[in-house]
């Protein structure tokens, strides 16, 4: 799970991931980074096509997405490697219930 914070809805997110071969930071053949929101839709990022995943440094990427409403969140990233495989890494993440955003005027008594 990553570093606990106040999380909010509809605040970008920023999460990373490094990728490594041979314990070397290395850039895989592809990137996919998908984020499944706590109600079950899956968003999927590619890394040359989507803006929201970015390269930083060679073998780590950044992902920026906008949750929009509280729960827990998934992040699954997937990098294929030529005769290596997919090399695949998953992560959660906690956002806090909102008022605004998810409906419920007092999200912890019920």
């Amino acid at each position: 799970m990553l570093t606990p914070g106040l999380r909010r809805p509809g605040g970008t997110q920023i999460v990373t991931a490094a990728f490594t071969e041979n314990d070397v930071l290395a850039d895989p053949d592809s990137v996919v980074a998908k984020v499944m929101a706590p109600y079950g839709t899956v968003t999927t990022y590619t890394y040359g096509t989507d803006a929201e995943l970015t390269k930083l440094a060679v073998g780590s990427y950044q992902l920026a997405f906008t949750p929009d409403n509280g729960g827990r969140w998934f992040i699954r990233w997937e990098a294929t490697y030529t005769g290596s495989g997919v090399a695949i890494s998953e992560e959660t993440m906690l956002v806090q219930l909102s008022p605004f955003e998810d409906g419920i005027s007092d999200v912890y008594r019920g």
